[in-house]
């Protein structure tokens, strides 16, 4: 990629968005940007066409409004989690031995070659998969695509990353370190397995947010993880992927009136907006502020927010993506445990691979 063309995507980027994308490499799709407040890479393309929006859209991609313009964001799923229970396929060991051997690809370049073959023997070359990297993604390894088939890619390069000679002696490794594991309190039901509170609730919130779209009946509600949750007089989630958790949380608790949802983008295209759904006083309340958390800019925001509001907030990282997303919280949730940020040692650079095999163990 030339200076010329790195100069001319960077610039069209940020007459879009509000300058927190910089550009590290380009393709024939867009660019990967690093997203600084967020700390990570964003696959993005930044147009003004409709047509083009259009096109996009029906390839799984998402759309955010900017000034003069939009900026399409690519469809993204994840490799491997240690800290989401809804994103774990069977054997708990197994998924840390993938983690491992993901990551030893990816420092001995051996991941790019994978995608690359998988993407012309097994799509046809029908879509490009790049890796997504940076301080907000240390339990979570990424990949965005230039369409939706990036979820079946996810199927096809797990398969090989399991073919691959380190794959076998890290799970035996594991497995001697780990010899028996227990069975994860994470409860993650259906919809239509929820309770009629539950279902009460979420009526409520669709009612209320059909004048901004409509919202889809959600899967794999976790109700397990919320036993041991600081108690609070206000519990505040933020959408959209709050209302999945709330749903959880209002399932394992059979009560609602306490929860609020309280909508806040400091995005990359326009000014911060937000909205109330459920809107409850906090002035003098106990405030716990739930959210799942990658690098702590949007719940650091929200914690500012309530205190403005003259509440106590209390903050709760679900499945923290990286140790500034820890750092950023009072307690965090790990798989089905909650934990307490000053219990947590950083020494090495193994501590996510450490609380994991400690939560997991028999």
């Amino acid at each position: 990629m030339n200076d010329m063309a790195t100069s001319q995507l960077q610039c069209a980027i940020n007459k879009i968005s509000t300058g927190q994308l910089t550009v590290t490499s380009e393709n024939s799709h867009g660019a990967i940007a690093y997203h600084g407040p967020h700390k990570r890479d964003e696959f993005v393309y930044p147009t003004r066409n409709l047509e083009e929006v259009s096109e996009l859209i029906g390839k799984g991609w998402s759309m955010k409004i900017g000034n003069g313009g939009y900026l399409m964001r690519a469809p993204e799923t994840w490799l491997v989690d240690l800290t989401d229970p809804s994103k774990i396929r069977g054997d708990l060991r197994e998924n840390l031995a993938l983690y491992v051997t993901l990551k030893q690809m990816i420092c001995s370049k051996e991941l790019s070659s994978c995608m690359n073959y998988i993407k012309s023997s097994k799509f046809g070359n029908k879509i490009d998969a790049y890796l997504l990297s940076g301080e907000a993604l240390e339990t979570e390894i990424r990949i965005a695509g230039s369409n939706a088939r990036i979820h079946g890619f996810r199927k096809e390069l797990l398969k090989e990353v399991r073919k691959n000679t380190m794959f076998k002696p890290n799970y035996e490794a594991i497995v001697k370190d780990v010899p028996r594991t227990r069975k994860l309190d994470s409860g993650i039901c259906k919809f239509d397995e929820l309770s009629p509170i539950a279902k009460e609730f979420y009526r409520k919130i669709a009612d209320i947010h059909e004048t901004i779209g409509c919202l889809y009946e959600p899967d794999k509600i976790l109700t397990g993880i919320w036993k041991d949750i600081p108690s609070a007089d206000v519990y505040i989630f933020i959408p959209k992927s709050g209302f999945r958790l709330a749903l959880g949380f209002v399932n394992s608790r059979q009560k609602y009136d306490d929860v609020m949802f309280w909508e806040y983008h400091a995005g990359q295209t326009q000014s911060p907006y937000e909205g109330h759904i459920m809107a409850k006083p906090l002035r003098n309340k106990k405030v716990n502020i739930i959210d799942v958390v990658y690098s702590g800019t949007t719940i650091n925001s929200m914690d500012a927010k309530v205190a403005d509001e003259q509440g106590t907030p209390i903050k709760i990282a679900l499945f923290p993506k990286s140790q500034i997303a820890i750092q950023s919280s009072d307690y965090y949730i790990f798989l089905d445990k909650i934990k307490n940020l000053s219990d947590t040692n950083f020494s090495t650079p193994y501590w996510a691979e450490q609380i994991y095999k400690e939560i997991i163990r028999a």
